[in-house]
């Protein structure tokens, strides 16, 4: 099988791949071979010949989705103001189990209850998920 002039493109920006054969203008190549660089640049980078070899780009702008996600940013978390102000006020709670290993009385799962004023924690360990309820 030849290969020649023949490219194939793998994007691992999307959840299922796929690979094609795929033609890629001069303007695209470029500017992912100048590390993303902006289009107006690569437009005057040819206009003063400051590069060599590069050849005839056109004059419109590409959309490229790898810029596109470096340009998003997540707005911060929100700060929560509101702590308790006295012992269990608010306790936080989590179920953990099935453990791969059983302890040497059996039990595969545990529960923490933690104080949201005093930060004092209380684990408990289970046989069975359905003694959560009469544990709390």
């Amino acid at each position: 099988m030849k290969m020649k002039a023949k490219s194939l493109t793998l994007n691992l920006m999307e959840e299922e791949q796929s690979v094609f054969p795929i033609k890629t203008f001069n303007d695209q190549l470029w500017h992912r071979r100048l590390g993303h660089f902006y289009h107006a640049g690569l437009m005057y980078m040819q206009k003063h010949n400051l590069v060599r070899s590069v050849p005839k780009l056109e004059n419109k702008s590409t959309n490229c989705a790898t810029c596109q996600y470096g340009k998003q940013a997540r707005k911060p978390f929100p700060q929560t103001t509101w702590r308790a102000t006295y012992k269990l006020q608010l306790v936080h709670t989590n179920v953990k189990g099935l453990q791969r290993i059983a302890s040497l009385n059996g039990n595969i799962y545990y529960i923490i209850f933690i104080d949201d004023n005093s930060k004092f924690y209380w684990i408990f360990v289970l046989k069975f998920k359905y003694e959560v309820a009469n544990l709390f």
